[in-house]
This record gives C-alpha cells, sequence and structure tokens, in this order.
C-alpha cells in the first residue's frame, strides 16, 4: 500500500516556523547549549535543529517536548498566541494551572510510597547556585504528585505532575530525604553523574484557547 502524503498547509508551516524561532531564542535566552535541551527534551540533537528550523516533518510532540525541557516552558508557550484574546485566554489557563504536565524520571533508589503528593517549600541555595534547597520558613510553595510505575533492584521508574513551577521542583522533591529519598539518574546536581538526565516531559494537556478542544500531546519516554 502507498504511503499516504500529508500536505501541509501554508498557515501551519508559518505556525510551525514561528514556534521554532521561539523556541531558538528562548534558548538563546536561557544560555542553553542544543545538546543539553535535547538531552532534557529526550530528542536527537538533530530532531532539536529541525525544532529550530520549524520543520513540519517533525512531530508536535517532540515540539512540546522542547518546550517542556525550557525553563519558564509556559511563558514560551505564550509567546506563540499571536492572537490577542487566544493570549489572553492562555495566560488565564496557566495563571489557573489548568495546563496539565507530567514527566517520567528513572530513580536511583525507592520511594517509601508507590504515590502520593510531596509538599516541599523551595528557595535559591545562594551560597551554592544554581541549586535550590527546602526552605520552609522562605521557600515558595512547591507540591508535586508522584507514581511509581515500576521498580527493580535498586531503582524506580516514576511519573511525576507538577503542581506548580518551582526551579528544579522535581530533581529536588525527588532527592530530598523529605521528598522520595532517591535522586533522578545523572542528577549531577542533587545526585549522581550518568550519561544523561533520566528525566523526561512525556506528556502536557490543555484546553485549545478558540476551540475548547481538549490538546492532549505525548512523546515517548526514550529510556
Amino acid at each position: 500500500m502507498a504511503k499516504k502524503t500529508v500536505v501541509i498547509m501554508p498557515r501551519t508551516r508559518e505556525i510551525l516556523a514561528q514556534m521554532g524561532e521561539q523556541i531558538h531564542l528562548a534558548r538563546l535566552r536561557r544560555k542553553l547549549t542544543l545538546e543539553l535541551v535535547a538531552e532534557r527534551a529526550g530528542i536527537s540533537h538533530a530532531t532539536l535543529v529541525s525544532i529550530e528550523k520549524g520543520a513540519s516533518t517533525v512531530s508536535i510532540g517532540a515540539y512540546a517536548a522542547a518546550l517542556h525541557a525550557l525553563n519558564n516552558m509556559d511563558r514560551d508557550l505564550l509567546l506563540v498566541a499571536k492572537d490577542a484574546e487566544a493570549l489572553r485566554r492562555m495566560q488565564a489557563m496557566f495563571a489557573g494551572r489548568e495546563v496539565m504536565k507530567e514527566y517520567e524520571a528513572l530513580l536511583d533508589g525507592q520511594p517509601r510510597q508507590d504515590a502520593g503528593y510531596i509538599d516541599l517549600p523551595l528557595a535559591p541555595d545562594w551560597d551554592d547556585r544554581p541549586r535550590q534547597m527546602v526552605d520552609r520558613e522562605h521557600g515558595k510553595p512547591a507540591q508535586t504528585g508522584f507514581r511509581v510505575l515500576t521498580r527493580g533492584s535498586g531503582w524506580a521508574r516514576v511519573r511525576f505532575e507538577p503542581l506548580s513551577g518551582r526551579t528544579h521542583q522535581i530533581r529536588l522533591h525527588a532527592a530530598h530525604s523529605d521528598g522520595l529519598g532517591a535522586p533522578i539518574r545523572g542528577d549531577r546536581l542533587y545526585g549522581y553523574p550518568a550519561d544523561r538526565l533520566y528525566l523526561h516531559a512525556a506528556r502536557l494537556v490543555f484546553r485549545h484557547p478558540m476551540t475548547g478542544r481538549q490538546v492532549d500531546l505525548r512523546l515517548s519516554v526514550p529510556f
């Protein structure tokens, strides 16, 4: 059977080009390398290069993963909404925490519970930047839901749903003794180095700001 050819409309190509440019600019603003963002997103270096060029051959899930991998992803997603009403509605969704994000990770160690919520306020560790620390007196609220998917000998695969968006939230909530007590594999700040950071942006769910239809973006986990 002949492979079906998908026709990409000019307006769609324009939107992808705008999104790719915003991802590129966001990465440069944060002074992040292609290699680091690709690793965080769980995609190849070549795929990220194609995304930044607005390539239509790359899945929308890969675009979403690249956005996930950047800090302040919410702000960068808003940049692709040029229509004023769409922008306003997207801002309201993020402010109201109506966008659901899921991450998957391999942990070095075994969480004590199979599922639950971590509630540990976080603040910058000014004496050891860029690390963050648990600060119950001055830290900002940070909550993360988790569920253990599988367990192995000295490791666990865990799905995380951050309910807030603090810097290094999932990484520190996983590693801290009052959290899961099991750092993410390859976390050089809160655990031990490996060939990569085994944290992957797996899912993004939100309602389209104009149509109201649910958008569910998923990207397969590469580990």
